[in-house]
């Protein structure tokens, strides 16, 4: 509760977003907080701040821009949205905090289970939010556009492919934020016009006639006999089918036999082809 009242409870019209009226919390003010008031973190922690799951949901474009509610005393309420990183889907969290102008913090509080005590990563991520805006804010020059340096929210996910994701680190998209790093332009790709029916015929041909066995040519109707195991392509090839249930008695009969086979035996050429391919 602030002054009696339930910051969540503050309607649309008694509490806005306006990054003028955000107070000046810097990095100092953060470790105090999250370090001395309430040891959410410990202070080796917080040296490896963009580490931290608080500072995750910032750069990851989880935190929303806050809303504002100036108090009489020199105070300022602030109420967030964070959303799950696991569950895009679900109601964003809610986290609020009272800060005075010059950025000390004097109470916070958040609708996930671990708010009750003051001090989460929803909250974190706020603080490292508005410690971002008003970085930006005190050294934003007078032709910059309004707003231009807020970190943008993410409101839908959208699929992309693979070749516009974002495949920055934590550290590397604070380096940009804070303008370390300029941001990189997508440079522009040639255009490579699609093969023609035509092209494609030629190139399947060309692959065809190279004296090799492309596995290609095999998902193509037009070549794809040719890859036909023998077994399916000549069934009368196999071994197995000249079995003689009634063989004769003795040897020399057996012998009389296969003389007779061998003499009937012709190898037709696309066997002959085909043995001679996979025997390869």
């Amino acid at each position: 509760m602030c002054d009696g009242v339930d910051p969540l409870d503050y309607s649309e019209s008694e509490i806005q977003r306006d990054a003028s009226l955000l107070p000046h919390v810097d990095f100092t003010d953060i470790k105090d907080y999250l370090v001395h008031a309430t040891s959410f973190v410990t202070r080796e922690q917080l040296k490896a701040y963009k580490a931290l799951e608080a500072h995750n949901y910032l750069t990851s474009g989880w935190v929303e821009e806050p809303q504002v509610k100036a108090l009489s005393d020199s105070r300022v309420i602030l109420v967030g949205k964070v959303r799950h990183s696991q569950s895009f889907t679900d109601k964003p969290l809610t986290p609020w905090l009272l800060i005075k102008e010059d950025g000390e913090v004097q109470a916070a509080h958040c609708t996930c289970k671990a708010g009750l005590g003051e001090a989460c990563s929803h909250v974190g991520a706020v603080l490292f939010y508005v410690e971002a805006v008003v970085k930006k804010r005190d050294s934003k020059v007078c032709t910059d556009k309004e707003n231009s340096w807020l970190p943008p929210p993410v409101r839908f996910l959208r699929g992309k492919e693979v070749a516009d994701l974002e495949f920055s680190s934590s550290q590397m998209k604070k380096r940009i934020l804070d303008g370390e790093v300029p941001i990189r332009r997508k440079q522009k790709r040639p255009t490579v016009e699609a093969a023609t029916d035509e092209d494609w015929s030629a190139f399947l041909s060309a692959c065809h006639n190279s004296g090799s066995r492309p596995a290609l040519l095999a998902l193509e109707d037009d070549f794809a006999e040719d890859y036909r195991p023998v077994a399916m392509k000549f069934p009368s090839a196999i071994l197995t089918n000249l079995k003689d249930d009634e063989m004769p008695a003795t040897w020399t009969q057996i012998l009389e036999q296969c003389s007779r086979l061998a003499a009937r035996l012709s190898v037709d050429q696309k066997v002959h082809f085909s043995m001679h391919c996979y025997g390869h």
